[in-house]
């Protein structure tokens, strides 16, 4: 099976099309599936969010700078008189103000808190990329064993239809040989009710598929009645290796692999944690002109500008004991979160286990079955000659295309149980998806 490039995802969605109306590969059913999934589309703009929040500025690295400005104007009257004996009497005197500044804001240490906060952001990231490889593994092991499971209803009914025909031509035989009076009326019959009961059995398989079609089609998100059909396939199941690592498979399963992350990005959090416990260094700075200008007054134009900055410290020596309490909490988390690795580490091998058990066994059964088949065959052939030369009964030759028929479907019931049991052996190994 081909594995799924998380990061060709986006373009395939977006530039895929069915050119093939009638014949539907696999690659093209998980390129529709994976299009019309709205949990991958929700992974995907979580993987967006989680990268536009990692920036340094996002961790308190950086500065910030404000500039600011103001202009007022005003007017007024004013009677004034001094003790010189002067006096100020001016009507609608206007008064004008302009102010500007720039200030920087700059933390320069907090404990560390900024590098943890930082290195955070990295892996929320890591796991927003991880969710959605998991998403994206979760369609393709679903559509790949639906689709697996539409071939098999389709081999099947293909089996029929060829079983029908050969009984349809021994019918035409034994027709021709009743005519000529060489067999019994009742052989004859039963030959007719052979026929009529395959050609149920094809009418019924043929809904069966119908059946798992529109099934397949909705999970696709698409019209149920779409027509395809599943191209030509090799009922030989797929070989994987005689022996695995499952040290390797371990760390390659995504699912365990988001569980690690999970474990790092709670450490981090406990690490910004501990870095309130420090003191923070600031650094404010900035620049500043103020200008008055009045046409009555005092002071009738004042302008001052000038730079100013200033370092200042802030330990927080008490606050209730918070900081302790979040520290404890982000413990608990971490635990809770080793728990959930270590269960989900030994569950998952126990999975490895049961994948590579019916993998194996699936195997070995439908090779014994693809023999019995072949066994079926020449013994419904032999059972034919027989009966033509008078040596067997039409009730064997009933009995054998039986045996034909369940020879068929054991076969590609352990076909299709291989096919399952490799896709999730190929899911545990995170094979589906790279």
């Amino acid at each position: 099976m081909r594995r799924i490039n998380v990061l060709l995802v986006t373009g395939l969605l977006a530039g895929f099309c069915l050119h093939a109306q009638d014949t539907l590969r696999l690659e093209e059913a998980i390129a529709i599936g994976l299009k019309q999934n709205f949990s991958i589309a929700v992974a995907q703009q979580d993987v967006a969010l989680a990268t536009n929040n990692y920036t340094r500025g996002n961790a308190g690295m950086l500065p910030s700078v404000t500039l600011s400005g103001s202009l007022g104007k005003s007017k007024s009257s004013t009677l004034q008189e001094f003790v010189t004996g002067n006096v100020v009497d001016k009507a609608g005197a206007a008064s004008t103000q302009y102010n500007a500044a720039v200030d920087l804001n700059w933390t320069l240490f907090d404990g560390g808190k900024m590098f943890s906060s930082y290195e955070k952001l990295a892996v929320y990231k890591d796991m927003g990329i991880q969710q959605l490889k998991l998403e994206i593994e979760a369609a393709v092991a679903s559509i790949s064993t639906q689709y697996y499971g539409v071939a098999q209803q389709e081999f099947l009914l293909r089996s029929y239809e060829q079983l029908l025909v050969s009984l349809q031509q021994y019918a035409q035989w034994m027709q021709t040989v009743f005519d000529a009076g060489q067999i019994r009326k009742s052989d004859l019959l039963l030959a007719t009710l052979e026929v009529n009961r395959q050609r149920a059995n094809v009418l019924r398989q043929r809904e069966v598929l119908e059946s798992v079609k529109r099934q397949f089609n909705q999970m696709l998100g698409r019209d149920p009645l779409t027509p395809f059909a599943i191209p030509e396939l090799s009922t030989v199941p797929g070989i994987m290796p005689q022996q695995y690592d499952r040290s390797a498979i371990l760390s390659n399963n995504l699912r365990l692999q988001w569980l690690e992350s999970e474990k790092r990005a709670i450490a981090l959090e406990l690490d910004e944690w501990r870095a309130e416990r420090y003191p923070k260094l600031q650094l404010s700075a900035g620049y500043s002109f103020n200008k008055t200008e009045n046409q009555a007054g005092f002071l009738l134009f004042n302008r001052n500008h000038g730079w100013n900055a200033q370092l200042g410290a802030q330990w927080n020596l008490f606050d209730g004991s918070r900081i302790r309490r979040e520290i404890a909490n982000a413990r608990i988390r971490m635990l809770q979160s080793d728990i959930r690795y270590t269960g989900s580490k030994l569950e998952t091998g126990l999975q490895i286990e049961g994948a590579w058990a019916a993998y194996r066994l699936a195997l070995e059964l439908h090779q014994l079955e693809t023999e019995n088949l072949k066994i079926a065959h020449q013994h419904y052939d032999l059972t034919v000659q027989n009966y033509r030369d008078g040596a067997a009964l039409f009730l064997e030759v009933k009995e054998a295309q039986r045996q034909q028929e369940q020879a068929i479907q054991s076969m590609l019931t352990h076909w299709y149980d291989a096919k399952r049991a490799e896709i999730e052996f190929q899911r545990l190994n995170g094979e589906l998806v790279r």
